[in-house]
């Protein structure tokens, strides 16, 4: 995990952040123009946090390869791979807190942590920062939208790299999405955070 973080997600970070600074700065420089500092700043931390979540929760696995189903390769690809895994079910969960309650009851420790926490901690700042930066978004219905439209984008596409696809993927993005609805919420009657939004 920890060279994961290191290999992976430390380094698309920092080069999305610097390169998403310099596109914004050489490229829509007018864009520039009518913000400030602290906007432009959330902004570049915004996209670096966006791709550094897309690497993760996209980076193929190895689980299904241990149970015996092919991904890619000589099978026909990726989309072979994921009709092969609508057919047989391996590795989708459709019945909702079924994974949540076997985490929480089998296992224990890191796995259960990174599965159960990490998807929730994933879409907190997520949430935050979709209503710190874009005002189309503070309507509750467009931002449940966008979040609802994402999460099922990423167990879309988790059939074609390996990764397991599971309803309660969904289930605790949503609930990190709720807690960071409300954390923004909170903090925008404190801090006026509203002058962020364009």
């Amino acid at each position: 995990m920890t060279y994961f973080i290191l290999t992976r997600l430390l380094p698309t970070f920092i080069l999305t952040f610097f390169a998403f600074a310099l596109i914004r700065t050489q490229v829509f420089g007018s864009l520039k123009k009518k913000s400030f500092f602290q906007r432009e700043l959330a902004l570049y931390l915004f996209a670096a946090y966006v791709m550094t979540c897309l690497v993760s929760v996209l980076t193929p696995g190895t689980s299904l390869e241990s149970q015996g189903i092919a991904v890619g390769g000589e099978q026909g690809g990726l989309v072979n791979t994921a009709l092969a895994r609508i057919q047989t079910g391996q590795g989708i969960n459709l019945k909702p807190f079924y994974t949540i309650f076997n985490f929480q009851r089998y296992s224990g420790g890191l796995a259960s942590f990174l599965n159960l926490w990490g998807n929730i901690l994933l879409f907190i700042p997520y949430a935050f920062g979709l209503l710190l930066l874009f005002k189309r978004f503070r309507s509750f219905k467009s931002f449940l939208g966008l979040i609802l439209g994402t999460t099922l984008s990423i167990e879309v596409l988790q059939l074609f790299v390996n990764r397991s696809v599971d309803i309660d993927d969904l289930i605790l993005n949503l609930l990190g999405a709720l807690i960071g609805y409300l954390i923004y919420r909170g903090l925008d009657k404190v801090l006026a955070l509203k002058r962020f939004a364009r």
